[in-house]
């Protein structure tokens, strides 16, 4: 059994008058693959705990773009559909896969889309169909959405500010994910505003 992991991580206000450009994500870091030796935005350890958490339920991890911004004003636009793209081409790329977890912020937008989470989520969902699970690693300040809600399988916030237990929330997610995808868990989500 194979789980994709990957993240986009910004967080955007669009009060700041400067834009997230490709240098925001140069800042914090950008990594293409586990053995790139990058640690964007920390999240370093928190993929390794996915890895361990999947390796010990006996499923093979295959890694994608982990991109993280400095939070800054909306990104713009080419930046990130050229991050979004780069991480749906590598999810294409291992397929079949039977989950997907996804390490994203839930405040991320760009200068012409409100939603980036729910615009990636649903792509790819596109991709990889509507039997394969989806869980979602989200900031805890982060925005839920409905379109978020109707393409992801899960979604888990961090508990803590300061943010010390992203690991474990990683934990939480590849092992909620891991269990829908062998069947075991069923489960639902709803968003109310």
């Amino acid at each position: 059994m194979k789980l994709f992991l990957a993240g986009l991580l910004a967080e955007n206000n669009s009060y700041s008058p400067i834009p997230s450009g490709r240098g925001a994500f140069d800042a914090e870091g950008i990594r293409r693959g586990p053995a790139s030796g990058v640690d964007p935005g920390g999240y370093l350890s928190a993929s390794e705990t996915v890895r361990r958490v999947a390796s010990l339920r006996g499923w093979e991890v295959v890694e994608g773009l982990f991109a993280a911004a400095v939070p800054l004003g909306p990104i713009r636009q080419p930046v990130y559909e050229q991050l979004r793209d780069e991480l749906l081409d590598d999810l294409r790329a291992a397929l079949p896969v039977q989950a997907v977890m996804l390490m994203l912020h839930g405040a991320m937008t760009a200068e012409d889309c409100l939603d980036c989470e729910g615009d990636l989520l649903e792509r790819a969902r596109d991709i990889v169909g509507p039997e394969v699970p989806i869980g979602v690693e989200l900031d805890l300040h982060g925005h839920v959405t409905r379109r978020m809600v109707r393409h992801a399988t899960l979604m888990v916030a961090y508990k803590a500010y300061p943010h010390t237990d992203i690991d474990e929330r990683a934990a939480e997610v590849a092992q909620l994910t891991i269990d829908s995808a062998e069947r075991r868990i069923r489960p639902v989500t709803a968003v109310w505003d």
